[in-house]
């Protein structure tokens, strides 16, 4: 977005970039939403991924409306201002819950580990600190 912004290059890069985080984010959430045995949270934050990809789609289309003709109501760097805006606003948000969502899953699912009471995995102790333990 922003070298298409500020280095007035085509929006052609923009939009197949855009497409490809919106296929990604939406495979990724749905999928994190809705394997089985996974803890809640990692559910939650993959609805939260694709619900946030689709406002953001919606952000991306109605700033390029903005271009054209669609918004009257207000002036046309008040809807440009407002609505560049919120799409990077969106766009921060969204790979702040993908980050997130790929955080929990490596703790979730962390090779060699144990599942706790919480759903979280952890590493089994090693021999040492068995021994330390005991």
């Amino acid at each position: 977005g922003a070298v298409v912004r500020h280095a007035a290059l085509l929006l052609l890069p923009h939009v197949a970039f855009a497409a490809a985080v919106f296929a990604g984010a939406g495979l990724c959430g749905l999928r994190a939403a809705f394997v089985s045995g996974r803890p809640p949270a990692v559910a939650r934050l993959g609805v939260a991924l694709v619900s946030l990809a689709v406002v953001q789609m919606i952000l991306g289309l109605a700033g390029a409306a903005v271009l054209g003709f669609m918004l009257h109501r207000i002036p046309t760097l008040q809807r440009q201002v407002l609505l560049t805006t919120a799409h990077q606003t969106v766009g921060a948000l969204v790979l702040a819950c993908a980050a997130a969502l790929a955080v929990l899953i490596r703790r979730t699912s962390a090779a060699g580990g144990e599942r706790q009471d919480d759903g979280l995995i952890r590493p089994k102790p090693s021999a040492p600190e068995e021994r330390a333990q005991a």
